[in-house]
């Protein structure tokens, strides 16, 4: 498969908005493919944060058809694999092979095929893969003249790492859940499927951190309760998040990402 030459390419990375590294890439893959159209996503991604990439590289189920990067990689230079994921969608998605890849995949219909990359830019350096394998591979795709193929071996789906992001229900037994992410308004977001039959029937949520436990309604926006309420809500993409309405979930429990909660639903 060859794509064209505009062909779309976003970047998700852990790199931090003042990092040069941002540029270096798009520069490599504009010199492979001058006419590729190229978003940043998210560099913002909490530094080493598997869970929270994944999360970030969901939203690529809003773009057309594209190339898909991903850069959080804690064991760059090591022997973990270098992926090309086609979708089902018929996006391809370029990352390390540590689970962050998954949770976008599925939102693209699920993995149709999977590349052990072996295309390197040439480069004395083993810990900048993002410019080195990722962007060089999505510009080798993006000129329109190199085919997935041709770029490494095809692995078994199943051999994939798994993704560290898996997501639950909210049950009536007390459940250990994980903070995934936390916006710059503080509020939580957790590894709960949101749900709307628990704002129809005015359920309650148990939260637990190390530092406080508190009952908060669940709600169909924070916005919906007066200034400094807690509460719980869809966080806009379909998991539960804790917001505190003009204030911060992050700050009042504590937590951060990779914080643990004891979670469990409650009758009003």
């Amino acid at each position: 498969m060859c794509y064209l030459s505009e062909m779309l390419i976003t970047l998700t990375t852990d790199f931090g908005w003042e990092s040069e590294g941002i540029g270096v890439m798009k520069g490599v893959i504009i010199t492979l493919a001058p006419r590729a159209r190229i978003v940043d996503l998210c560099h913002s991604v909490h530094p080493f944060s598997i869970a929270n990439g994944a999360r970030a590289l969901e939203a690529a189920r809003y773009f057309p058809q594209g190339i898909h990067i991903a850069v959080v990689d804690p064991t760059v230079g090591t022997d973990r694999r270098a992926l090309a994921m086609l979708t089902r969608q018929g996006s391809i998605l370029l990352g390390p092979d540590n689970g962050v890849l998954l949770n976008a995949a599925a939102a693209l219909g699920g993995c149709e095929r999977a590349v052990q990359l072996s295309a390197r830019m040439e480069s004395s350096a083993h810990v900048f893969d993002g410019r080195d394998v990722f962007a060089y591979s999505a510009g080798l795709l993006a000129s329109g003249k190199t085919p997935l193929d041709s770029l490494g071996r095809t692995i078994p789906i199943e051999a994939i790492e798994p993704s560290p992001l898996v997501d639950v229900s909210l049950g009536k037994d007390a459940q250990i859940v994980q903070v995934v992410h936390v916006n710059r308004f503080g509020s939580a977001i957790l590894n709960v499927r949101a749900c709307s039959e628990h704002v129809d029937s005015a359920c309650i949520a148990r939260v637990s951190s190390a530092s406080r436990q508190i009952d908060v309604p669940i709600v169909k926006s924070f916005a919906c309760l007066p200034e400094q309420a807690v509460s719980m809500c869809d966080d806009g993409y379909g998991r539960y998040c804790i917001a505190v309405n003009r204030g911060s979930a992050s700050r009042l429990f504590q937590i951060a990402v990779g914080s643990e909660l004891t979670l469990h639903r409650r009758r009003t």
